[in-house]
């Protein structure tokens, strides 16, 4: 068993609080795309920046912990959202180590959330496909791999500004 320290439980109980932060302001704004469903994804900064600081378990901790987290506090674990919730940020975890690995240090937070938010796109389009066994997804994959593509730009935007500490400067 693995013990794990009181700085790194507060540390991830920190980064959990700012991806529930991020997710309830996403939910409050307009959506960006007239695309059912589709959302920024705002949350997703906090996995893309752990990610690509090279911590995998964490972002992997936090992701599950958050859709937990959400679906609880939103009355909905269980059935068909949480289960296209936590493929979608599955499907995103397991592409941004695979590509963050492969890439290494040439590739940057953007294009790390641009894979992440194909990821998740297609997870949850074929998971959807599973579910509800009689819809066919095929002529919505152009419309939401376009919205993936638009929120992999902002957030992937934003964690570049956050690792790189622009979020944070003072302007003199």
């Amino acid at each position: 068993m693995t013990v794990v320290s009181p700085r790194r439980t507060v540390e991830l109980g920190l980064w959990l609080t700012v991806a529930l932060i991020l997710q309830v302001v996403d939910g409050w704004l307009p959506l960006p795309l007239p695309v059912p469903g589709v959302k920024l994804g705002l949350a997703n900064i906090v996995t893309q920046y752990l990610v690509y600081q090279h911590r995998y378990r964490a972002a992997l901790i936090i992701v599950v912990a958050r859709v937990v987290t959400a679906s609880l506090l939103a009355g909905f674990s269980g059935g068909p959202a949480f289960v296209l919730a936590m493929g979608g940020g599955l499907g995103c975890w397991l592409i941004s180590v695979a590509v963050r690995r492969a890439g290494r240090d040439w590739l940057s937070p953007v294009g790390l959330s641009l894979a992440a938010a194909t990821a998740h796109i297609a997870a949850q389009l074929w998971l959807f496909e599973q579910l509800f066994a009689r819809v066919d997804t095929g002529p919505l994959w152009p419309l939401y791999l376009t919205a993936a593509f638009v929120t992999g730009l902002v957030t992937g935007t934003a964690t570049a500004l956050l690792i790189n500490g622009t979020f944070f400067q003072r302007r003199v």
